[in-house]
């Protein structure tokens, strides 16, 4: 074999690529800590930074109910991306039979929000 020859003509520029991405979690935790009743809502929205270009690809809830045997008394309204495009992830139970007296109940909405990196 012979000697390496001189590097060749630098090639022209390629196209531009995508950017990166990344999925950013973004919660809002509503809590009562009064006695709920039949037909009062119960609301969570968690927001992407939509000024800045994210969106909501996913989202989800949490809900902790400090007794138990209320749990049966509450129902899932929407559980759900808002907007289009989606901006923001809403959570909404209605209550469907009064709490008891000392029942509180804390509702945490989940966004994932997609958004370039920096």
């Amino acid at each position: 074999m012979g000697p390496t020859g001189p590097a060749g003509p630098t090639g022209p520029t390629g196209s531009a690529g995508a950017g990166s991405f990344v999925v950013t979690m973004r919660t809002q935790t509503t809590s009562f800590t009064r006695r709920l009743l039949k037909g009062d809502l119960v609301t969570a929205i968690a927001s992407c930074d939509a000024p800045n270009g994210e969106q909501v690809v996913g989202g989800g809830y949490h809900l902790e109910i400090s007794q138990f045997q209320d749990i049966h008394q509450i129902a899932l309204l929407n559980d759900r991306p808002t907007n289009d495009p989606p901006e923001s992830y809403i959570v909404q139970f209605i209550v469907t039979d009064n709490f008891g007296m000392s029942t509180t109940l804390s509702l945490t909405a989940v966004a994932q929000c997609l958004g370039e990196v920096p």
